[in-house]
């Protein structure tokens, strides 16, 4: 079953009309956490009421909903949580717990989110571990955080806050988001190096992926000879920017691109298309992200 939805991205401040909002609906609103390095989208967050810290967003996490390392989730509540038989096949997990979890974002009021999958690491492997210079962060929020809600970003003004109703949104580009079953958001974008293809490339809102775009080996055509190769463990990855791409309305230029040379094609599931369209685009826009219609 597919769904549509939308985003509406504006490079000029939100913030007031965010306040407005907050005001008037009673909305939630959020300091985001800025580090100059990485471009993320990073929360004050407290889990069942015993662990607070920096939590980095992740809008591509469909599979869970909160991943932490092993002394972390050992402060947790997990007397409804249950060991998952067949843990996901990531490198460096311990485990995998189903469970019900309590979250507060920024100091507001908790929401408990039902049978949430979380992803235990080891305390050393955690994704988020050296992340970032500035602050620490301790885990990773996913989709369901997001789920049937409106949020409304504000780079500039480093403010999230969660709508009970869509803003008045003149002036804005709307981008459509398709909805697989799964909760992978897609996009179309064009001017990407995509082979054997005469339509836009499909590639995943992913406010997990700190990239510009991340495409897949086998769907790429070679690329230009501005390339360069970075080194990452058993990993190469072979980076440069494309001149412009478009998305929705928008025309974007000097457009980080990369892909596993590695690869053989499968670096994600078929069902994310032809890539992950990232944050070092992303937050170069205010937006407003509607998964409530």
């Amino acid at each position: 079953m597919i769904h549509d939805l939308e985003l509406t991205m504006k490079r000029i401040p939100l913030f007031f009309q965010m306040l407005l909002m907050a005001a008037l609906a009673g909305a939630e609103s959020v300091r985001l956490w800025d580090d100059s390095h990485v471009p993320g989208i990073f929360v004050e967050a407290t889990v069942d009421d015993s662990l607070n810290g920096i939590f980095m967003l992740d809008t591509g996490a469909t599979a869970f909903g909160l991943v932490l390392d092993s002394a972390s989730f050992a402060r947790l509540d997990t007397s409804s949580f249950s060991r998952k038989p067949q843990p996901m096949k990531l490198a460096f997990y311990r485990a995998e717990y189903m469970g019900n979890v309590r979250i507060a974002i920024g100091g507001n009021v908790p929401q408990t989110y039902e049978d949430m999958n979380v992803l235990v690491f080891e305390e050393s492997r955690l994704p988020t571990r050296n992340l970032t210079r500035d602050f620490n962060v301790i885990g990773i929020i996913g989709y369901p955080l997001f789920a049937g809600r409106i949020t409304s970003i504000d780079f500039d003004n480093n403010t999230l806050c969660f709508l009970d109703s869509l803003p008045m949104t003149e002036g804005f580009t709307p981008i459509k988001l398709t909805k697989t079953e799964s909760g992978f958001r897609f996009m179309e974008v064009e001017g990407l190096p995509i082979i054997r293809r005469k339509k836009p490339a499909s590639v995943v809102f992913d406010t997990g992926n700190l990239w510009g775009i991340i495409l897949k080996k086998g769907f790429i055509r070679q690329p230009p000879s501005s390339s360069e190769i970075q080194r990452y463990g058993m990993s190469e990855y072979v980076r440069w920017r494309a001149d412009s791409v478009t998305i929705g309305g928008l025309t974007l230029n000097n457009v980080p691109l990369r892909y596993d040379r590695n690869g053989v094609g499968k670096e994600y599931s078929v069902e994310l298309g032809e890539g992950l369209l990232g944050m070092a685009v992303m937050k170069r826009f205010n937006m407003i992200i509607d998964f409530k219609h």
